[in-house]
């Protein structure tokens, strides 16, 4: 039975759906509350990759899934009611993408799965970073074949390092870092992402290191491309579930940017609609927003082609690697060795003050 009242929605006003006295509306915000205030209680703490795998971790995610799949079946028959009755295209958005993490969460995922999954993105951003296709998107924007070699060898010798963890919190969130060197992925994010894009997001920050090693020109080039605040206002409207009201800040910020702008390479890589290296044109573009249209694309895929503007969007993908070098950020020292261990060969390296100028060096010449 339904009360005559009539409650509000976000924009949508409507008479109140009622279970068991209470409107379906305050049954989701205290599901939200209660997977805040019960479940983090138990599950919030850290575990590193290695060692993920044990029963009770396996029951942890056990309960993280039930929690997510109720409160999702919930939201799920929100919007549902929305569509029926008030229908509007940010409800139908959100419902698609609701439907989507449901589908995902039916799939069983355990710990086992998570971990080799993570561990595969790692291996396939270790081969990126040391792939002849990245040297040369790096030269492009060095203009010099050494410094280029210099600063890829800096960049996979601290990818190499970086530790990974797992963590047990259903209200937090994937995150990087930078001082420790460690990336730390939700369980709760990975067991509804389709392709567990936060992961190779996070990996992306170890590369671009939060944007410090962003350049100036990377800079540039991100600044005349983010759609402006006016702009990013309307999307948000239309996107709800995708930006929330205090987000213009975090989405245009440069290093957010670039993590979200090599998602969208790695897609396109996968998909076979184009591989890294090759232009993207007018026509691929064109292509990315049929299918976000259509809501086939994820959020990080999602949100950068929202929030930047098309010409320059297309630029950024032809001419930024996953970082770049900055002179005013990072003030490397270069400086040619010989190494006479080594054969009489050459080794060029880098000394950085964030590093405790620990010297990396490259084998140039045989």
């Amino acid at each position: 039975m339904e009360s005559k009242n009539i409650e509000k929605f976000g924009d949508i006003v409507r008479k109140p759906i009622i279970i068991g006295g209470f409107t379906l509306s305050f049954i989701l915000s205290m599901k939200a509350q209660e997977k805040t205030a019960q479940v983090d209680t138990v599950l919030s703490d850290s575990i590193k990759i290695e060692n993920i795998e044990s029963e009770g971790n396996e029951k942890k995610l056990k309960t993280i899934i039930e929690e997510n799949n109720r409160y999702l079946k919930l939201k799920e028959l929100l919007l549902e009611y929305d569509m029926k009755n008030i229908p509007s295209l940010p409800a139908k958005r959100e419902l698609f993408e609701v439907k989507k993490m449901l589908k995902t969460l039916e799939q069983g995922r355990d710990l086992k799965f998570l971990r080799d999954t993570v561990i595969s993105i790692y291996n396939e951003t270790l081969k990126h970073l040391e792939s002849e296709e990245y040297q040369k998107k790096l030269q492009i924007e060095f203009g010099d074949s050494i410094m280029s070699m210099a600063h890829r060898d800096y960049r996979i010798n601290r990818f190499k390092k970086v530790k990974i963890y797992f963590e047990f919190n259903t209200n937090g969130f994937s995150r990087y870092d930078i001082d420790k060197n460690i990336i730390i992925l939700q369980i709760d994010d990975l067991i509804k992402s389709p392709t567990l894009e936060s992961v190779s997001h996070e990996m992306t920050h170890n590369i671009n290191q939060i944007g410090f090693e962003l350049s100036d020109r990377a800079d540039s080039l991100y600044k005349k491309a983010w759609i402006g605040n006016e702009q990013f206002t309307v999307i948000q409207l239309k996107y709800p579930y995708l930006f929330k009201s205090s987000d213009n800040l975090y989405f245009k910020s440069h290093t957010e940017m670039d993590s979200r702008k090599r998602v969208l390479e790695i897609y396109m890589e996968k998909t076979g609609m184009k591989k890294y290296g090759e232009k993207m044109t007018s026509e691929h573009y064109k292509k990315l927003m049929k299918l976000l249209q259509d809501g086939e694309l994820d959020r990080n895929c999602t949100q950068i082609l929202l929030t930047c503007k098309k010409e320059e969007l297309i630029e950024i993908m032809n001419i930024i690697a996953s970082n770049e070098y900055s002179e005013f950020r990072q003030k490397y020292i270069y400086f040619w060795i010989k190494n006479n261990f080594r054969n009489e060969k050459t080794h060029y390296g880098l000394i950085s003050p964030y590093y405790n100028g620990e010297i990396i060096s490259i084998n140039l010449t045989s």
